[in-house]
This record gives C-alpha cells, sequence and structure tokens, in this order.
C-alpha cells in the first residue's frame, strides 16, 4: 500500500494545493522557493492530510514532504495528484534504501551497574554500558568543537561527571541519520523505561523539598549520533535535554540488579510474545517519557493519556471504570480515579492544576503501573490492549457476573438450538 490522503479528515485538499502553489516563487533557471508567512502552515495541514505506509518512519515523514513539495513543484503546477506521485516516489526509495549501522554516544545516571550489562541486546539494538566514551567518539566530539562547528546550551551548565553518570552506546540500523538516530533513541528508552518501572513502583512519594524527576534511570544532557568508527554520522545530529539544569545522583543499579533484573526478563520476555507487542513498548516509553522531568502538571497529563489508552476508553467515565476494575476495592478506586480526572482537566484548560499535584502524580503513576502490569502478564492471553478492554468493562461484583455468565450459557444453547 502506498501513501494516500486521507479524504476523512475533512480537509479541502484540492483547494489548499492550489493555495501552495500559488504562493511558489519559480524561477527562470529551474529553481523555486516560497517567501509566504501562510508556506508552513499550508505544508503543516498538508503533513495532517497524508496517510503514510505504516513501516515508514515517523521522523522521516516531515522530511520527505518537504523535499516533494519542491521536486514537484519544479516540474510544474502543483496538484493532489502530481504531489502524491512524487511522496509515494521518494516513500518507496526510501524504504528501499539499504540499511547502515549508526552508534548513538550519551550518559546515563547510574553510579555502578552490572558486569553483565556492558552489552546488551534488544531487538537489533545492542546497548553498551562503560565508564567513559572509547576514546574514537570523545575525539570525534571535540574535533567538531574545536573547529567551531557545534554550539549548543550546556556550556555554562554543571555536566556530570563519570563518578555519578556512566556512558552508554546503543549501535542501531537504519536507512538515514534520522532514522538511526530515532531508534537508538527509542530502544534506549525503553530498556530505562522498564528498569525505572520496577524501582518506581517502590515509590509512593518523594522526599526531595523540590520537584525532581520520578524516575532515578535518567538520560545525560548530551547525546551524538556516530559511524562505528567513531565518526560523527552528522553534525545535525547533537541533541541535548532542554530542560537539563545539573546532574542527578547516580543510581547503584548494580544493588538493585537482581530484583531489576528478575522484572527486566520477564518484561521483555511477555512485550516480545504478545501480538500487539508495538503497542506495548509505545506504552512503556511513554510512561518513562512522563517521569523523566520535574513537571509534575505535565506528567499528570501524559499519564492521563496513558490511562486512556491502556483501557482503550473512548470517554473519560470508561477510563475510570476500566483502570478501577484492577483493585479490590473497586467503588473506592473509582473514586480516586474521578479526582485525578478532574486535577488533569484543570491542569490542561486552566493551565494549573493545584498545590496537591505530587501526590496527584503519584495517584495517576499507581494506575498506570497496575494497568502496565496487568496488560504485560496477559499479554499472551488478549490479542490486543483493545480486546483487553473487553475484560476490563465486565462489572466487579461476582454475584453480576455469575448472573450474566448464566445468561451466556443459555444464549450459546439457544443458538446451539
Amino acid at each position: 500500500m502506498c501513501a494516500a490522503w486521507n479524504n476523512s479528515k475533512g480537509f479541502d485538499l484540492k483547494a489548499l494545493v492550489k493555495r501552495l502553489d500559488a504562493v511558489m516563487d519559480r524561477k527562470p533557471d529551474g529553481q523555486v522557493s516560497s517567501s509566504s508567512l501562510d508556506f508552513d502552515d499550508y505544508r503543516a495541514v498538508l503533513l495532517s492530510a497524508l496517510d503514510f505506509r505504516e513501516e515508514f518512519p515517523e521522523v522521516e515523514r516531515t522530511r520527505l514532504l518537504w523535499k516533494a513539495l519542491w521536486e514537484a513543484a519544479r516540474a510544474g503546477p502543483l496538484t493532489k495528484a502530481s504531489l502524491l506521485a512524487v511522496v509515494n516516489r521518494l516513500e518507496a526509495e526510501f524504504l528501499a534504501a539499504p540499511r547502515r549501522r549508526f552508534v548513538l554516544a550519551t550518559q546515563l545516571s547510574l553510579r555502578r551497574a552490572p558486569k553483565q550489562l556492558r552489552a546488551l541486546r534488544h531487538g537489533d539494538a545492542t546497548l553498551m554500558l562503560s565508564a567513559r566514551l572509547p576514546a574514537r567518539f570523545l575525539n570525534a566530539r571535540r574535533l567538531m568543537e574545536a573547529q567551531g562547528q557545534v554550539s549548543y546550551p550546556l556550556r555554562d551548565k554543571r555536566l556530570p561527571t563519570d563518578f555519578n553518570y556512566l556512558s552508554v552506546r546503543v549501535s542501531v540500523t537504519g536507512r538515514s541519520d534520522h532514522e538511526g538516530g530515532s531508534r537508538a533513541i527509542r530502544a534506549l528508552d525503553l530498556m530505562r523505561a522498564i528498569w525505572n518501572f520496577t524501582i518506581n513502583q517502590r515509590t509512593w512519594s518523594s522526599s526531595s523539598t523540590s520537584p525532581r524527576a520520578v524516575n532515578r534511570i535518567l538520560l545525560g544532557p548530551l547525546h551524538t549520533l556516530h559511524m562505528p568508527n567513531g565518526d560523527l554520522a552528522t553534525r545535525e545530529f547533537w541533541w541535548w535535554e532542554p530542560g537539563y539544569e545539573r546532574p542527578v545522583d547516580g543510581f547503584d543499579l548494580e544493588r538493585e540488579w537482581p530484583r531489576v533484573e528478575k522484572w527486566e526478563a520477564f518484561i521483555r520476555d511477555r512485550i516480545k510474545s504478545s501480538p500487539d507487542r508495538d503497542a506495548l513498548e509505545d506504552a512503556f516509553i511513554k510512561y518513562g517519557r512522563a517521569l523523566d522531568g520535574a513537571d509534575y502538571d505535565q506528567a499528570v497529563v501524559s499519564l492521563w493519556s496513558l490511562v486512556e489508552r491502556l483501557t482503550a476508553a473512548r470517554r473519560h467515565p470508561e477510563a475510570v471504570e476500566r483502570a478501577a476494575f484492577l483493585w479490590e476495592n473497586a467503588a473506592w478506586h473509582r473514586e480516586v480515579l474521578n479526582h485525578v480526572r478532574l486535577y488533569r482537566n484543570r491542569a490542561v484548560h486552566a493551565g494549573e492544576g493545584g498545590d496537591i499535584k505530587e501526590d496527584v502524580l503519584y495517584q495517576v503513576k499507581r494506575y498506570v503501573e497496575a494497568l502496565l502490569l496487568f496488560h504485560v502478564r496477559n499479554a499472551r492471553r488478549f490479542g490486543s490492549i483493545d480486546s483487553a478492554a473487553e475484560f476490563l468493562s465486565l462489572p466487579t461484583d461476582t454475584a453480576e457476573l455469575r448472573r450474566r455468565r448464566r445468561l451466556l450459557d443459555r444464549a450459546i444453547k439457544f443458538h446451539k438450538g
């Protein structure tokens, strides 16, 4: 299946493409540009109207459309058909391109880690921990800095030291540097999320007097993408964490490893065998990223959206009922979930939550962790998160469940004749 316009989204694509063509400035030498302030709006709407192939990377979609617009405009007047033809050709060319090996270099807030974690595989990604980056990676960074070819807003910040952070390299394949970088970050965030999930289940409140990330294992402030020989893959790929202020205390993963290893193996095995593997991985990554920051209101909003996703809820009341199903005193947990839902609404619509934000964060965190654990434990029993929601929609009263079972038995006998 190729990329296609999604006509069900309500966009007037013919008029949109006509407006876009009108702001194109075509030069006599065949070059095309646009100085219109509306150009970026038109391009953004077009991106929303396009359905790409499922296997086409999300990180490449904006770049492909940008390239397709100029190429189609150089060939003649823009139309829906001419633009889509170029999009499809570029998409097919990208998917047919050979994969190359990339290495992401960054740090994790770990003081110690067990020796067996020096190389950890997940799919085609290999994560390698070490006290510091190998010289070939450090030298490539230093060379670019010395040449003044890279600048980043961390020069005045206190950076982590080898004492409280470990270096990590993530080796992946990709058809472009953007895909390679995105896949490496995703693999690392999934592993961090599983480790943090195991650690966080014992955390019910913060011992800090000021807001801090719930997660103990955080990314370092600077990430670079390299070729396997250490050379930088591209000058573009110097990422830094925008909210970074100072190093956190490195977590002693070696001390906690017996428990973390047991849970990690169990979770990874269940996710791998799940028919809904991608959705479960996405859920863990979203959980992990939500708890990386110190903005508790934003974390509550992100985690509540995960409650809705893990309960396959289309309306807030469905999310409340289904999340409460997992708890013994479901009636009470419905009250707490409704309280969290109302707080989340205030945080979204009024732009502020209140002075109980930390309490609410740890409450919604508890329900997300219960839902994640439910889906992991039942990954082989249900075909998908959506089908598991049917189970969560059942009543919690055993007498009512027995009554429904009798009705179902009668219905089966009736239709069997």
